[in-house]
């Protein structure tokens, strides 16, 4: 029978955990241990060695022994040479997996695993994750948040909803998570944390303290000989360890044949360590505020992680938030318990009820795109930081095709909510490929999601069908082009709303017109140019093509209504003043007098129009032109006709009075956003 485990793939340590009679327990270790040093040893004669033997090497053999890798993973710079052979983070981690089941008695093929991920992993750490869980074997059911296991570990038994926070310091990473528990589920709020900030960081203060210390009485500095550095590196964990029981600790030194000891007291420790302590303050604070819980309302902050047992960390907490530490468990081991409850939760024919995780994203998701004015390129923010999981949103996109091909589609994705492209995560250019040859312009419905692991997801639809999975190049993450303006700097975004007067479009049908061509100016925001024409069996302009919104506004409220229903009369008067040379008389496009600009003539309707097959004709002969068309209709409306004089295929041609704003709204932010991966 298939064995459900949870594993915490910690920096320092890792461990595995099982339920067993109801309760989960940590599986102890073929050498009496509960936890294996995540320490990697390539020997000279070929051989790996890893855990607690590598870890008693690590001194002796600095060269082909390795720690502290997990905050490498996912990079692309990342790989160690070790005694002439390479590893990658995963590869190590692999390793470190191996080992622990191992140890632990168990046998790849034999167990589905749980694995614990810090909740400020991005992507590309998580593939990196599940590509070491694939090296040596293991199948893994889930990855969950580190800190989202400890809520589940510490609420176990609760029968009543409380809401607790959980500070996470483990030995690489520090999470922050706040989290609602109750009987049935546990709802994360928000999650944030610092992928460079741990322990690890901590005992650096120390080992700088010390060799100061050091070369003041000596003139050396232990940190410039590999194996006196790792030896001090060793010494300063276990004096930070002694340092959270006891006010001073003696702290070993050894360079060569000179040794000494140093005093370190706790005060001097934390005094320099401070800058660290406040940076998880800045963490803890953003992240209570982002689950818009009310500090009084907290019941608890959870302590998780070896080094929350420092001293200066429950004093931190307690000063930024007045409720209780919760105490009983060992913050060490916590994680993989819930890790091994959550993991408990896939058998069927288990007795424990195991609560149900709720989690959120740490990263919002988004890609590159160039901004409503063609000035720069930004980021597009897809998915919001702390949405919950899974999630899904989606962004019609244009592409012009032709019919010698290949038609492709790039997007390069980004985590983070910087503004601009560079200051976020790049995880990569997605290439969609198998559009269809022909000459014009497809409309690809593209989804951007993140699964239940927190892992990025992209999917693309045209007309219906979708299109096979992209190629991701995660080795594309160069941003620095997007520094740069963008190719099309020059090439504005001009439209005219082309506005139905007819006798049908009186009352409320008028009123919403009105609100909705508001609505469409605020989202389309400064840069875009607007004009607008009104037509019932004639056209009239009533502001030419133009940067002032104001004029504009002022032009849309004097809409009246007047008589018939003739589109062709207004897709003519809105060409005219884009410069496509079109006449309803002569039937002919003249040359564009903004070659490079990009046009597009927004056309709202609700009755049946004249002249219909002209209007199609006419239609056809401005999107050869370059114009983009796009048709609203509403209750009345032909849908046939709307369809055919569409640039490209719509899905959102009818609406009604209601929706109108929004459906107004969404065609700005579709016009005024063009995407940034076609670049190349």
């Amino acid at each position: 029978m298939t064995r459900r485990v949870g594993i915490d793939l910690g920096t320092t340590w890792s461990a595995v955990a099982e339920v067993q009679r109801g309760r989960p327990a940590v599986l102890v270790l073929s050498g009496g241990e509960r936890a294996l040093p995540s320490v990697v040893r390539a020997k000279a004669d070929g051989t790996t060695v890893v855990g607690t033997a590598a870890l008693r090497a690590q001194a002796l053999d600095p060269d082909g022994t390795i720690g502290f890798f997990k905050p490498e993973m996912g990079t692309r710079e990342a790989a160690f040479l070790l005694n002439g052979r390479e590893w990658t983070p995963a590869r190590l981690s692999a390793a470190v997996l191996a080992e622990l089941l191992r140890a632990a008695g168990l046998r790849a093929e034999e167990v589905r695993a749980t694995i614990t991920v810090p909740a400020y992993f991005d992507d590309h750490a998580r593939v990196a994750t599940m590509d070491a869980a694939r090296l040596c074997g293991l199948e893994v059911d889930d990855l969950i948040h580190e800190p989202s296991a400890a809520a589940l570990a510490c609420g176990i038994g609760g029968r009543r909803e409380e809401t607790v926070v959980v500070y996470d310091l483990g030995g690489g990473t520090f999470d922050v998570s706040v989290v609602r528990l109750d009987p049935r589920q546990a709802t994360v709020l928000a999650t944030g944390g610092d992928h460079e900030l741990g322990g690890r960081e901590f005992d650096q203060v120390l080992v700088a303290l010390v060799a100061e210390r050091f070369r003041e009485r000596h003139g050396v500095d232990p940190q410039d000989d590999a194996t006196a550095l790792a030896l001090l590196t060793a010494q300063a964990e276990s004096a930070k360890r002694a340092l959270s029981e006891r006010r001073d600790a003696e702290v070993p030194v050894v360079v060569g044949a000179l040794a000494d000891t140093v005093s370190m007291s706790r005060d001097d420790f934390e005094d320099h360590a401070r800058p660290l302590l406040l940076t998880t303050a800045d963490v803890l604070d953003r992240v209570v505020a982002d689950s818009g819980v009310a500090t009084h309302a907290l019941d608890a902050v959870l302590l998780v992680g070896g080094s929350s047992r420092m001293p200066m960390c429950e004093r931190l907490v307690r000063e930024r938030l007045p409720v209780d530490v919760r105490a009983g468990f060992n913050p060490s081991e916590v994680v993989v318990l819930g890790a091994a409850l959550h993991a408990a939760g896939h058998e069927t024919s288990s007795a424990l009820t195991t609560r149900r995780l709720q989690d959120v994203t740490a990263h919002a998701l988004g890609y590159v795109m160039i901004n409503a004015d063609a000035t720069a390129f930004v980021n597009d923010v897809m998915l919001a930081r702390n949405a919950p999981l899974p999630a899904q949103a989606t962004k019609r996109r244009a592409v012009k095709t032709t019919s010698r091909g290949p038609n492709e589609l790039h997007v390069h994705l980004l985590q983070g909510e910087q503004h601009r492209p560079v200051d976020n995560i790049a995880l990569g250019r997605c290439t969609f490929s198998g559009i269809a040859h022909t000459t014009g312009e497809a409309h690809i419905d593209v989804s951007f999601a993140y699964d239940g692991d927190a892992m990025v997801q992209v999917t693309a639809i045209v007309d219906g069908v979708p299109l096979e999975p992209p190629r991701l190049e995660r080795d594309d993450r160069d941003l620095s082009w997007t520094l740069e303006p963008p190719p099309v700097a020059q090439a504005q975004l001009a439209v005219v709303l082309v506005i139905d007067v007819s006798g049908s479009m009186g009352g409320s049908r008028l009123r919403a017109a009105k609100q909705a061509c508001r609505a469409f100016l605020d989202e389309l925001g400064e840069g875009p140019r607007t004009g607008l024409v009104s037509f019932h069996t004639q056209a009239r302009i009533e502001v030419p093509v133009t940067g002032d919104r104001a004029e504009v506004r002022r032009a849309v409220e004097r809409l009246d209504i007047r008589g018939g229903t003739d589109v062709a009369v207004g897709l003519d008067a809105a060409a005219g003043l884009l410069h496509g040379g079109a006449t309803t008389g002569a039937g002919t496009l003249g040359a564009r007098a903004e070659d490079s600009a990009r046009r597009a003539i927004l056309l709202l309707t609700d009755g049946q129009t004249r002249r219909q097959g002209h209007a199609i004709r006419l239609a056809g002969r401005l999107a050869e032109s370059g114009l983009e068309i796009v048709p609203v209709g509403l209750p009345g409306a032909d849908r046939g006709f709307l369809e055919a004089i569409a640039t490209g295929d719509r899905t959102d041609l009818m609406t009604s009075t209601a929706t109108l704003a929004d459906a107004f709204r969404g065609i700005a932010r579709e016009l005024a956003v063009q995407e940034g991966g076609l670049r190349r």
